[in-house]
């Protein structure tokens, strides 16, 4: 069991999209629960997380390949579909609504290459393109399909360290 006092839940609560990622208090909260797709080292770097490497192709395709062999707390696999799935979800009219599809707005386009290999085309050049993906959570796809972000914000399945059992008003 892990005790953390903290004064407010993030907005959204369990939806990863729903604000910044790097506000308080969903700072202390969401990386427990969620994978970001890279993470940043404390030097400034970015450091591999869901993505075991990535490489510029040119100066507007950027390749990821996701590390193999994650689950997430409901048993479901990574794979590139749940990325595709969540960028195909950030074009949909609720999906348009969510901070993190905005903050993701420079991203053109995300194609799956193989299982867990993803091509990114942004709209210019984007040389901190790794950094910028740490602001990205991942959640398994058809859990947040099935649920929608409003029931999926109560009983959010992620990947990271924490599995969320319970959320009510007074604790996570």
């Amino acid at each position: 069991t892990i005790r953390v006092g903290n004064w407010d839940f993030p907005p959204g609560r369990g939806n990863p999209y729903s604000t910044v990622s790097a506000g308080v208090p969903q700072v202390y909260v969401w990386p427990a629960m969620f994978d970001a797709v890279t993470g940043i080292d404390a030097t400034g770097s970015p450091s591999p997380l869901l993505a075991a490497s990535w490489t510029n192709i040119d100066p507007t395709t950027w390749r990821v390949e996701l590390r193999p062999n994650v689950k997430f707390h409901n048993g479901a696999d990574l794979s590139s579909k749940t990325v595709t799935d969540i960028f195909d979800w950030f074009k949909s009219d609720a999906g348009k609504a969510s901070v993190v599809a905005g903050q993701m707005k420079f991203i053109e386009g995300v194609k799956a290459l193989g299982p867990l290999s993803l091509e990114f085309k942004t709209t210019s050049p984007r040389p901190v393109f790794p950094n910028l993906l740490a602001g990205l959570y991942l959640v398994p796809e058809k859990a947040w399909a099935d649920r929608g972000p409003e029931g999926f914000v109560t009983n959010p399945i992620g990947s990271g360290s924490y599995r969320t059992v319970a959320w009510t008003n007074e604790a996570v």
